[in-house]
């Protein structure tokens, strides 16, 4: 009995016994998993995933592919298009406008460079004017670069005498010239260089090509280089005999395109022979620019509806204001009053306009220019948007060949503005007149930037501006604070 109580009590302790697991035998939701690897593992899954990709890569290439063609398209048959207004291009505007191989008529880039030579060249075009992926300056102009050499040197290779050439070297030239380091500069005025026997000596380009080797010559430290550049360029573009010892023609050239090719000559002989200490030189030429290019005594208003006349008279009026700026300078260095300019003194010819008056003349001219291309009149005090308004909605959406001159005059005209008021400060600054010194200063602040420069003011400009102002502004304070 007690036996088997104790038995019965061991057993009540053992624990149970767990039936055995029969891993072979899954429930079936868990044998979904490996179904599933199976059919991802299977021969149609494998198939369906190739076609799928390859359709999806074909479709993404062929995106890509229309994107940039498409692109490259627009650049050819938009960008780069002729001009188509007669307008125009009877004064000549077509012809500032960059040519990229295509020539005047046909626009676009040149067919002899073949399907990889014209898209370099409109990439480089593209890189320019659309950017880069870093949108700095100097990339757009390095990367330009690179694609307009690799394509002068694919057509180098296949035929270094095609007519193709010219203008690519011309483009690089410009890109390289806008880069403004010394050796960009140098291969800049190797590649004009070698550019300029392309254009026979009657074409209307040899001169401005001529005039841009000067400007080169200049730059990389040859003078006079530079000088015989530019006389060659105004013979070139005078289109007749120059008078024995002078350098301006007695009339101006029947073209208009030739008519500012020998406005930029000649301004930058004047400005060679005044940084030479040549007064008597420089003097006599601006004499007789200004007598070319005299401006209307009332300078008109600016035609839309005639904007291509109405743009070139404007250019010639403000050339001829930088003339006046010029002259003023020159007669002031070689006039015998105690603050001139230059050590070199003499007097100025009897009845010849003052200095001062010739500034204000230019600041007058120069000002009207400005607020007429911005659609205002003019006024004595120049209203607070005249350092940065807008150019004219109808200069502003015409074609490249109007539209870019146009909004160049623009700055130019400002900057020559506050020039002028600058210089005309100083004039009275040196005879004692502070308080008109400063009203001119005033004046050339308003066409500067008044707080800080404006977008079309070089900063060294306006801080020289802007230190004369201050100091004027000091002197007339301090005169108004002495005792009397």
């Amino acid at each position: 009995m007690l036996r088997r109580r104790i038995s019965h009590a061991l057993a009540r302790q053992r624990p149970h016994a767990q039936p055995r697991r029969h891993f072979n035998n899954f429930p079936p939701d868990a044998q979904q998993p490996v179904s599933n690897v199976r059919k991802i593992l299977s021969p149609l899954f494998f198939k369906r995933f190739v076609l799928f990709s390859a359709v999806g890569t074909v479709f993404t290439a062929l995106c890509i592919v229309t994107g940039v063609e498409g692109a490259h398209v627009y650049v050819e048959a938009v960008a780069l298009a002729p001009e188509k207004d007669d307008e125009v291009k009877r004064w000549q505007w077509d012809r500032e406008v960059e040519d990229w191989g295509g020539g005047l008529e046909r626009g676009g880039t040149d067919s002899r460079l073949g399907f990889v030579g014209q898209h370099l060249v409109r990439a480089s075009w593209m890189t320019q004017n659309w950017g880069t992926s870093s949108n700095q300056p100097q990339d757009r102009l390095l990367y330009s670069h690179a694609f307009l050499l690799q394509a002068i040197k694919n057509e180098t290779a296949k035929d270094p005498t095609s007519l193709a050439l010219p203008p690519l070297m011309i483009r690089d030239a410009n890109v390289l010239e806008r880069l403004g380091a010394p050796v960009d500069l140098a291969t800049a005025y190797e590649k004009y260089l070698h550019a300029l026997p392309a254009f026979p000596l009657d074409s209307p380009e040899r001169p401005r090509i001529t005039s841009k080797l000067g400007d080169l010559a200049a730059r990389i430290g040859q003078p006079d280089t530079a000088k015989e550049w530019w006389l060659a360029a105004v013979r070139g573009s005078a289109r007749t005999e120059l008078p024995l010892g002078r350098e301006v023609p007695d009339a101006l050239p029947a073209a208009p395109y030739d008519q500012r090719t020998l406005c930029a000559s000649l301004l930058a002989l004047s400005s060679a022979y005044a940084s030479s200490n040549d007064l008597a030189k420089a003097a006599q030429l601006q004499q007789d620019a200004l007598r070319l290019f005299a401006p209307p005594t009332t300078l008109p208003s600016f035609d839309a509806g005639k904007a291509a006349a109405s743009l070139h008279t404007y250019f010639l009026a403000h050339r001829a204001a930088l003339f006046s700026i010029h002259h003023a300078e020159v007669t002031y260095a070689a006039s015998s009053e105690p603050a001139g300019w230059f050590s070199r003194k003499r007097k100025t010819d009897a009845g010849a306009p003052s200095p001062l008056a010739l500034l204000q003349s230019a600041a007058e001219t120069s000002e009207r220019i400005a607020l007429s291309l911005q659609g205002m009149e003019y006024t004595a005090i120049p209203p607070p948007s005249a350092a940065d308004g807008p150019l004219l909605p109808k200069l502003a959406k015409a074609s490249r060949a109007i539209r870019e001159p146009g909004a160049a005059l623009l700055r130019d005209a400002r900057r020559s503005a506050a020039q002028a008021w600058r210089l005309s400060g100083l004039v009275h600054t040196a005879r004692g007149d502070d308080a008109h010194a400063l009203d001119c200063f005033a004046r050339a602040l308003a066409w500067a930037g008044a707080g800080e420069p404006a977008p079309d003011t070089l900063e060294v400009e306006w801080n020289a501006i802007w230190a004369a102002f201050s100091d004027a502004k000091e002197r007339v304070n301090a005169k108004k604070a002495a005792p009397t």
